[in-house]
């Protein structure tokens, strides 16, 4: 009972803990595109936000709640417009979903080299 008590304890730290660093949050360039990730709240659900700015302006905006896309915005010059899992955008949002995990693992991929070349 008592090494179950302090296995709570210690998931339940261990869990708010982890929650406050998000390792995706980023802002900066990759591949000569620019990149901003960060999260945000709604109510208590936390929500991953990823914009990606084209070299030729066109904009993405990706909005998810963990890693599973709910939407992605286009933005080309003047016009907007929002694909989510709807008979309209779903095979647009499959494939959007991978370019979210693509960028994902690209800001990761930065923030640990420059980790690296920060400890030398």
């Amino acid at each position: 009972m008592r090494n179950s008590l302090k296995a709570i304890i210690l998931g339940t730290v261990i869990g708010l803990t982890s929650c406050n660093e998000n390792i995706y949050e980023f802002a900066g360039t990759i591949d000569n595109e620019k990149v901003f990730c960060w999260k945000n709240y709604l109510s208590y659900e936390e929500r991953l936000s990823l914009e990606i700015i084209k070299k030729d302006g066109k904009k993405f905006i990706y909005k998810s709640e963990g890693i599973k896309l709910e939407s992605v915005t286009v933005e080309k010059g003047e016009h907007s417009i929002v694909y989510k899992n709807d008979e309209v955008g779903r095979e647009a949002l499959q494939i959007a979903q991978k370019q979210f995990a693509d960028y994902l693992a690209k800001i990761l991929e930065t923030k640990k080299k420059q980790a690296l070349e920060d400890i030398q």
